[in-house]
């Protein structure tokens, strides 16, 4: 079991804080974002790390009446892919295919090499369809490619399918209020950094979020 973060997982003895350190350290290498905060691994978490060419060995955890917190990641989106160079268009297509899957988009924050998404949708197939359609389509506008058009292709020669995603699309069931507003407080400095936070600055409003995170945690 992989340990969350936060005082109530070790004062409840599920983990420690060398085991804590590990996890830390294993999300950071596996190519996905750090949250502070959050636990990234357990029943209510799916995707992420290097699933990228395995196939799951769960169906994505799903609920009709809970949000989902949603990543979805590329190395490959900095510098002239980044998707904040293309932000407009991003959003556009965010939205629409919102729209069409029928899923209820209620945040979104778009910090360049990947996406974080609050969303809810009215099922587990249009949700699947939301993922499906977002990350072709991001890809493609990223990239400049019609539909269909692979990543090496010559005349006359199939191109090999190139994912331009680093693993599958994380997600993650968002856990009742407290985890909700820290949801929240996250969005909005993920929207500061964007912006163009200092470090220092961002620092110093990384900790006041895991103080406010711990007292969501203490308080339900």
């Amino acid at each position: 079991m992989v340990c969350g973060e936060g005082p109530s997982a070790i004062a409840n003895g599920r983990c420690t804080l060398k085991s804590k350190s590990k996890n830390r350290l294993k999300m950071r290498r596996s190519g996905q974002a750090f949250l502070p905060g959050f636990s990234w691994k357990g029943d209510s978490a799916h995707g992420g790390g290097n699933s990228r060419t395995t196939h799951p060995r769960s169906a994505r955890p799903f609920h009709p009446r809970a949000d989902l917190h949603v990543v979805i990641r590329s190395e490959r989106a900095r510098g002239p892919l980044s998707m904040l160079r293309r932000a407009t268009r991003v959003g556009r297509a965010v939205r629409s295919v919102a729209a069409r899957a029928h899923v209820e988009l209620k945040d979104y924050v778009n910090v360049g090499n990947h996406l974080h998404l609050r969303l809810r949708a009215r099922s587990r197939a249009s949700l699947q369809a939301f993922l499906r359609a977002l990350t072709g389509l991001l890809a493609r506008i990223l990239l400049k490619r019609e539909r269909g058009v692979g990543a090496r292709a010559n005349a006359g020669v199939a191109a090999p399918r190139e994912s331009f995603w680093d693993a599958r699309p994380y997600s993650r069931i968002v856990d009742g209020a407290g985890d909700g507003r820290a949801l929240s407080h996250y969005f909005h400095l993920n929207r500061l950094e964007t912006s163009g936070v200092t470090k220092r600055m961002n620092a110093e409003m990384v900790a006041l979020f895991r103080q406010n995170r711990e007292l969501a945690v203490r308080d339900g």
